[in-house]
């Protein structure tokens, strides 16, 4: 959970600084509109400079999941797995 809450607070902190980048001063140098913050949160939209932290939230999703996945791969038998892995496909 460590792990989790030290990437959460590494996403919001550059989160918050990139919306600050781009309301303070994108927003004055150029002419580009203002988005609140909760549009700006949407980071595969060309609104946000924080694009490329979208792998921050898979990395907080799969430290959510993986606790939860791991007694079943340690205690599974081959077809056990085989259904696993299939299902985490589809």
């Amino acid at each position: 959970m460590t792990k989790s809450k030290a990437i959460a607070i590494a996403l919001i902190f550059w989160l918050l600084f990139y919306y600050l980048y781009d309301t303070v001063v994108l927003t004055r140098v150029l002419d580009v509109p203002h988005y609140d913050f909760w549009a700006y949160l949407n980071t595969d939209r060309n609104a946000s400079e924080a694009c490329h932290l979208w792998f921050l939230f898979s990395i907080i999703g799969l430290y959510f999941i993986v606790p939860l996945l791991r007694p079943v791969f340690v205690n599974a038998n081959r077809q056990t797995l085989m259904y696993v892995i299939i299902a985490l496909f589809l």
